[in-house]
Order: structure tokens, then sequence, then C-alpha cells
């Protein structure tokens, strides 16, 4: 059995001739929590496009349980986008109903919707805690709620590896901390997760491994080893400066 969720060999993906990522190669576990950091321009949306099946490498191989990321993987992944939450916070939809589009790829299979789709979304509902919001429209929502909602659509699709791209943008302090222990609680239940994050130091202290990207492969290492000193200027060029937030 495969225990890779992710396998990136030797990855290159240019833009017009412009490198945007060069000889990349890691592997992430199944049931692993990494962080994805980065600057702006270092590669970490092309990546997740590339893992999506959005884009084609250049060069190299990339396998998503074993797969050439397509339509084949696509019901492994669940990927809730940058800014989705805020976005989207004046449609006109209620949380059940968002989250029930996250069944439309299954759904289509089938040509119907069944009991077992609708226990899928029930359970989502249920593991994120918005059960009982299900009939309120997301524009009645706070900006922690609307994070859980779209992150439930995602579940709702029963994916094995979940992908968040800078989910914690506008939320205050209290719901990122909130945030932060949903996630660890989600990863023990078994999904991967891949997070994007530019707080270094609040990743960090979340995921279980750290992966830096910045054109080229900076560093792939455990949290535990992962020290945002040694590894910022590499990360963000010299000249810029670590500023650690300390809780107040």
């Amino acid at each position: 059995m495969n225990d890779l969720a992710i396998d990136v060999d030797h990855l290159s993906y240019s833009y017009n001739a412009i490198p945007a990522l060069c000889d990349i190669s890691f592997s992430v576990q199944v049931g692993d929590f990494v962080g994805l950091i980065g600057p702006n321009g270092g590669g970490k949306t092309t990546l997740i496009k590339i893992l999506l099946g959005l884009l084609k490498p250049d060069s190299g191989t990339v396998r998503v349980f074993g797969q050439t990321p397509g339509s084949r993987t696509a019901g492994f992944l669940g990927y809730v986008p940058q800014r989705v939450a805020t976005e989207t916070q004046f449609f006109p939809a209620s949380v059940e109903e968002i989250v029930r589009s996250g069944r439309t790829q299954r759904v289509r299979i089938w040509n119907r919707w069944g009991s077992k789709d609708q226990l899928a979304v029930d359970d989502a509902l249920s593991i994120t805690g918005i059960a009982d919001i299900k009939n309120k429209l997301i524009s009645e929502l706070s900006g922690g709620q609307r994070q859980r909602v779209f992150i439930a659509r995602a579940l709702a699709g029963e994916p094995k590896l979940l992908i968040l791209d800078e989910p914690t943008v506008g939320v205050d302090l209290v719901a990122r901390e909130a945030f932060a222990e949903f996630l660890g609680a989600l990863n023990e239940k078994g999904i991967t997760i891949i997070l994007v994050s530019h707080d270094i130091d609040a990743i960090a202290k979340q995921v279980k491994h750290v992966l830096c990207l910045n054109g080229s492969l900076v560093c792939h290492l455990c949290s535990n080893d992962f020290t945002p000193e040694t590894y910022h200027e590499k990360i963000y060029g010299k000249g810029a400066r670590h500023v650690h937030h300390e809780k107040q």
C-alpha cells in the first residue's frame, strides 16, 4: 500500500520562460499536516495548481496518492481557495446549500442525490461544528463560521487530502486560534492537510512539517526543527526582518 499522499520528483514549471518552480523534490506522508510557506511569487500557488491538476509540469513527476493529478485524483482532494470566506459573504445561499455543493462531483458520477450524499453532508456539518446553523444564510455568519462552512463544503466530498490556501486572512486572533485547534482535530481524524500561510511563527506551531518554497525548495523538515530566524533570509531575501508576534 502506498503511504505517500504526495510525491514530487524534480518538478519544474515556468510561465512564458520565467521559472516559477525549479527542480523541486519532496514527499508528504498520508496523515501528515504540512505548513507551506514562502514569499509572494515563491511558487506556492503554482504548486497547488499542479497538485490540483490545473497545470502540467514542464519537467519532473507529481503523484497524488499514486496517480498523476487530474480527473482521477479530483475525488481525493478538497480545496479551499484564498479569501473564499470573505468574497462570498453576501452570497444568497444557506450554510447547508453551500456544503451540499461539495458533493457535486460525486453526484454527477451517479446522476442522482442519495442517502449517502446527505450523510456525507451531515457528517461534514457535524465535524466542523456548524450543524446548528445549517439553515442560516452565509451573510449572517462571522468570518470564523464562514471558514468552517467552506471547509465543510470540501469535506462533504470525502477527500483524503485537504488543501487550505491562507484560510485565516481577515480573521481575528481569537478565531485564528480556535481554527488552529479545529484543524489539529481534523488531522487527528486521518485527513492529510496542507496549510498555506504567510505567518511563519504561527504555522510552525500548528503543523507537523514545514515546507518552504522560494522558486526552489528552501527546506522541508519537522516543525520541531524549524526555526524562522534560520530560514527567514532564504525565504524572504536579504534585508527582510523577522518580527515575532507575541500574544497579548
